[in-house]
C-alpha cells in the first residue's frame, strides 16, 4: 500500500501466502480422510494446533560438475545444501544443489520462481523405494508441488510412502539460483500416529509378489498373507525426537 516500506510489504506477503497454505492444507485433508477411509474431519481434528512452518529456500548460483575444476569441485558452496537437512554432501554428489532424503512432516507443499533459467532440477524417486527411477518434476507456473513426509508414512504403517527427492545442479552452461517456497506441516505434537481400526488402508508387504500383481492388474481373487509393518505407538512430537534412522522400518532413499 501508499508509505508501506519494503519490510512491511514483505511481511504482508508472506503472512496471506501462508494463510492460503493453510486453507489449502484443509482441502488436502480432507481428500487424504475419504482416501484413508477416515470419518470426514478425523485428520482436522488432529491438527487444530498444527505446526506449519514456511521457508524460504535460496540456492544461490553453482557451477555443474561438468563445468567446474577440479580444485572447484571438491567442496560445493555451503549455501547449496539446505542447512537443516543434516546431511553432508559427498564428493560423489556435487552435481545435487540437495542430495536425496524424505521430509519428516506430515505433507510439504513447494512453490518454485519458474522463471530463472536454473529452476528446474527437482526430481521424485517413483516409485519410492530402493529400485525406483528418478523422474523429473517440471517448473509449472502457478503450480504447486505436494509431497508426502516421513511422518505420514508412519503413520499409515508405511502402505504411503514418503517422497524421496533431490535438487540437481543446473544443466552444464547454466548458471543460475533457484529459489523455492517450502511450506512444512505437522499435526498437532500429542497425536498418536496410528489409523483406528475403522480405516481402510491396511499395512501390507512392499516388494511382494502380490503387491506387484496387484500393481499389473492381475491380482488374485485369493486373498495372499501378507506381513503387516508395526511400529510403536508415539505422538507427533514423539516422532520428531527420534533419530532419523529410527523413524522408519523401511529404507526409502536408493
Amino acid at each position: 500500500g501508499a508509505g508501506e516500506d519494503e519490510a512491511a510489504w514483505f511481511r504482508r506477503c508472506f503472512e496471506n501466502y501462508l494463510a492460503q497454505m493453510e486453507t489449502f492444507t484443509r482441502l488436502l485433508l480432507r481428500v487424504m480422510e475419504c482416501c484413508l477411509g477416515v470419518d470426514a474431519g478425523w485428520l482436522a481434528e488432529r491438527c487444530t494446533e498444527h505446526y506449519g512452518k514456511l521457508d524460504v529456500i535460496h540456492y544461490p548460483p553453482t557451477v555443474p560438475l561438468a563445468d567446474a575444476d577440479a580444485e572447484t569441485a571438491k567442496t560445493p558452496p555451503e549455501d547449496s545444501v539446505k542447512r537443516d537437512s543434516g546431511r553432508v554432501p559427498q564428493a560423489k554428489v556435487l552435481d545435487t544443489r540437495v542430495s536425496a532424503h524424505v521430509d519428516d512432516s506430515m505433507l510439504t507443499i513447494l512453490a518454485h520462481d519458474h522463471s530463472a533459467a536454473g529452476s528446474d532440477g527437482l526430481q521424485m524417486l517413483v516409485p519410492p523405494r530402493p529400485g525406483g527411477a528418478w523422474l523429473d518434476i517440471p517448473t509449472v507456473e502457478g503450480a504447486l508441488v505436494v509431497q508426502l513426509g516421513a511422518m505420514m508414512q508412519r503413520w499409515t504403517a508405511d502402505v504411503w510412502r514418503a517422497t524421496p527427492h533431490r535438487v540437481l545442479c543446473p544443466p552444464a552452461g547454466v548458471v543460475s539460483d533457484r529459489l523455492t517456497l517450502g511450506f512444512f506441516f505437522r499435526p498437532n505434537c500429542d497425536t498418536n500416529l496410528t489409523l483406528p481400526q475403522s480405516s481402510s488402508i491396511k499395512p501390507r508387504k512392499h516388494g511382494s509378489e502380490n503387491d506387484a500383481a496387484d500393481r499389473m492388474g492381475t491380482k488374485s481373487a485369493v486373498a495372499q498373507p501378507v506381513e503387516t509393518v508395526e511400529y510403536d505407538q508415539i505422538s507427533a512430537a514423539q516422532f520428531i525426537a527420534l533419530p532419523k534412522g529410527e523413524r522408519l522400518s523401511t529404507t526409502v532413499t536408493p
